[in-house]
């Protein structure tokens, strides 16, 4: 809902590719890992990555309910919305 109707296209194709991406690339990394340090090395590795970028996303994160918008900002991200 940050992007102006017209120009959601993008931001959703970047998310979308992203996904698949990560899907596509990560087997081998995991498994050039598995090999390096062990399947138990590969998980706490993963593992202790995940916790970073949790711990990260959680101080980063702010409730979007809260932002005030101006009605020119407002409008902006209507433009184009059958409800505006």
């Amino acid at each position: 809902d940050w992007f102006n109707i017209k120009e959601r296209g993008r931001p959703m194709g970047f998310f979308n590719a992203a996904s698949t991406i990560g899907v596509a690339v990560s087997p081998p990394i995991l498994a050039a890992m598995m090999l390096v340090m062990g399947w138990r090395g590969m998980f706490i590795t993963i593992g202790v990555l995940g916790i970073f970028l949790a711990i990260g996303w959680y101080m980063l994160y702010r409730n979007r309910e809260h932002v005030e918008l101006t009605a020119v900002e407002q409008a902006y991200l209507n433009a184009g919305s059958v409800n505006a």
